[in-house]
Order: C-alpha cells, then structure tokens, then sequence
C-alpha cells in the first residue's frame, strides 16, 4: 500500500456491515465512506473471549447501536455514521493502515510482556483487591451521558471530542490531566 491514509480520526457514514468468521473466530466488520478522500474503509471488532474479557468489543458495538442479535441477517446497528481511528503499522515488512472503531474514553496500550503478565498473575489477590483508581475520562463522559440522554451516541461523540479539544487542545486524550478532564466534566454536565 503506497498511499497511505494519514493517521487520525475520521467520521463517515457507514456503508456496509455484518458478522464474519475467519479462522473459526467471530467478528463484526464496519464500513464507512471517507467522501473527501473518495474512498471506504473499515474495521473489525473482534467476539473472541479473550477480545469480550477487555469489554471493548461491547463498548464499541453499544457506540454504533447494535441489537446485539449475531443471527445471520439480523444484526442491525442504528447508527448511520461511526468515527474510526487510522493508525499505521507494519505488517509482513509493509507499512499498512490499520483501522478500529473510536470510543469516548478509548485507550490503547502494546500488548503485556511476559514478564508483566508474570507479574500481575502473582500479584493479581493485591491488585484486584485496592481501591479502584479514579478515571476522570469516564467521569467526564458519564456527566454528558447524564445531561444529554435525547442526543444520539453520535452527537454525544461528536460534542465529547469537541469539549476534549477545547480544554485540552492538540493533546490526545490519553494525555490530559485528571484537572483537563474535570474541566471537560464541568462542561459535559451542562444541558446541550
């Protein structure tokens, strides 16, 4: 792939999707037009058990409207547009796009290494017994869910990103303060 998409987030309307199998492993795939680059991509959200554990496959298909009805014919998402994140990685010694459903409060990390999965498996009793750590992002998107409950998941997105921006500027979200997002959360809480 010579030209590639610049990595980013895009919304487009969603022009194709349905369940798929490969490799006797389900998934969903999302497609979605990209009018000013005249062109579609899409996306894969993974049913695994191991994918399902994470909770993001839900996450997502719940930002998309999905009836979570996986007969064949009779999966339905609601929403006519989905925004996706473009990020590039090599893959087979070629630079490629890859592309995944985005989310309010959505953070990527690389995948453990051996010797973190060995250490939160011995110290899984102690982790899964502290406090839970605050997530002001979370807090942030629950005070628009609150004061936005007739808007579409969409628009809810849409002012989320917005809000985020303002306050946080060029920063990604991973990257703002807890104090950014109160901000974020003192302005998602007003009625839109």
């Amino acid at each position: 792939m010579n030209d590639l998409i610049p990595v980013g987030t895009y919304t487009g309307e969603i022009t194709e999707y349905g369940v798929y199998e490969q490799n006797d492993k389900e998934y969903v795939e999302v497609t979605i037009a990209l009018p000013d680059l005249e062109t579609h991509r899409s996306a894969r959200i993974w049913l695994t058990e191991k994918a399902l554990d994470t909770g993001w496959p839900e996450r997502k298909l719940k930002a998309l409207g999905c009836n979570f009805d996986f007969r064949p014919g009779h999966l339905v998402l609601t929403a006519k547009e989905a925004t996706m994140n473009c990020t590039h990685r090599m893959w087979e010694n070629e630079e490629r796009e890859n592309w995944d459903i985005a989310i309010p409060g959505m953070v990527k990390t690389e995948p453990a290494t051996d010797k973190v999965k060995r250490l939160n498996a011995m110290f899984k009793k102690q982790r899964d017994e502290s406090v839970p750590k605050r997530n002001a992002r979370d807090e942030a998107w629950e005070a628009l869910e609150k004061a936005s409950e007739d808007k579409s998941v969409e628009e809810k997105v849409k002012i989320f990103a917005q809000l985020a921006k303002q306050i946080g500027g060029d920063k990604l979200e991973a990257d703002m303060t807890d104090a950014e997002w109160d901000q974020v959360k003192d302005a998602a809480g007003s009625p839109f």
